[in-house]
């Protein structure tokens, strides 16, 4: 008796391809959406995590004041006051290559001599007595090699750069490491590109649990002593919003799919329901019938998974740069994204599009169970049921 059925159903789809195939593309391309937009979003998550891990070097805590930032004199007191050595100060802004005006940059102001505990200058190719040349050239910087390279610039070069409304000719005493999105600049040197004289953005400290607490006990009212984990896992939090619209995005477009298995299947059930009333009189159960009709759907389902996962893998190869600039220009400096598929992202894709496909098979498969011997034959009795 299955076998019948599964008979008159290969005949009915071979008399309507057209039928299925859209659905089946809808679910496709739902899924490989679903797909790319998790992957350029969880790229551009560990981008950012890496960025800000990369700055943030050894720290464990960072101090932070009000808007304005921390004021410039708490740094020396920081160290000869309170003995906290291992301490560097930090102050950041935006900064653009005049010739690649879409380009932006966060320029990092440090303090040369307090960055050996931080580590954050390791891996960076110097000139002769680049840092210190780094604490007397007004505008001396160390810029990402890759940039160097597309300015056709060298090391000693001077290269120009908008800051702000400002044009101003930065000197490359160093390179960092491939396409590392920021210039590192001394503090002097970033306060005054930046008109931040004796303000900081925050000072960057190692301590450990007991020495925290000291110093948290010990600060004015206006400052105050964050881990930076805590301070990388709120900056990477602000970026959650914009992926959970993409995300939604996404769904959307997978209800689509989803819709179109519905239209599909409620139209194939209803053209099928003298063969279903017929399957009925010869013995099949209403479960069976609507078994089915699932199982229709599920193959619909299976197919589309199956094109729509290397689809949204290359996709989100597509689409991981526009996010990740996105990310960049709206929230923080991102290192260079690196993107993977990892096997959980596809299952999640995979469960999705199988279960939006049954939910939309749900009610013709309930409309084929109650299909009756004799009744669906009857078009005047499916108009008055209509």
């Amino acid at each position: 008796m299955n076998r019948l059925a599964l008979a008159a159903t290969l005949r009915s789809l071979r008399r309507g391809p057209v039928r299925i195939w859209l659905p089946l593309a809808g679910v496709a391309l739902g899924i490989a959406l679903l797909l790319a937009v998790d992957l350029a979003t969880r790229a551009a998550s560990a981008g950012l995590r890496e960025s800000l891990t990369v700055l943030s070097g050894g720290a464990t805590h960072s101090l932070l004041g009000g808007p304005a930032g921390v004021p410039e004199d708490v740094y020396p007191r920081l160290r000869i006051a309170l003995g906290v050595r291992e301490a560097a100060p930090v102050i950041e802004g935006w900064t653009r290559p005049a010739a690649l005006p879409e380009r932006w940059l966060r320029l990092l102001g440090l303090d040369p001599l307090a960055e050996g505990p931080l580590r954050r200058l390791d891996g960076a190719a110097l000139v002769d007595d680049a840092l210190g040349r780094l604490l007397v050239v007004e505008r001396g910087v160390l810029l990402p090699a890759r940039l160097v390279a597309e300015l056709g610039a060298g090391l000693g070069a001077r290269v120009p750069f908008r800051i702000g409304t400002r044009s101003v000719e930065l000197e490359v005493l160093g390179l960092l490491p491939g396409d590392a999105p920021w210039v590192l600049a001394d503090i002097a040197s970033a306060q005054a590109l930046l008109g931040r004289g004796g303000w900081l953005d925050r000072i960057d400290l190692v301590l450990d649990a007991p020495a925290a607490a000291r110093l948290a006990a010990a600060l004015p009212p206006a400052l105050r002593l964050e881990p930076t984990m805590a301070r990388i896992d709120a900056a990477v939090q602000l970026s959650a919003a914009f992926e959970l619209s993409l995300r939604a995005l996404s769904a959307l477009a997978l209800l689509v799919g989803a819709f179109l298995i519905h239209n599909a299947l409620t139209l194939a059930v209803l053209e099928r329901r003298t063969t279903l009333g017929l399957l009925r009189a010869l013995g099949m159960t209403r479960r069976e019938l609507a078994a089915l009709v699932l199982v229709e759907a599920a193959l619909i389902g299976g197919l589309g998974v199956l094109a729509g996962l290397p689809l949204g893998t290359w996709l989100g190869t597509l689409l991981g740069a526009p996010v990740g600039r996105t990310v960049d220009e709206l929230y923080h400096a991102l290192a260079p994204p690196r993107f993977a598929a990892p096997w959980t992202a596809l299952a999640q894709a995979a469960a999705a599009g199988l279960a939006a496909t049954l939910a939309a098979a749900l009610p013709a498969a309930w409309e084929a169970a109650g299909s009756s011997p004799g009744r669906e034959a009857n078009r005047a009795e499916l108009e008055a049921r209509a």
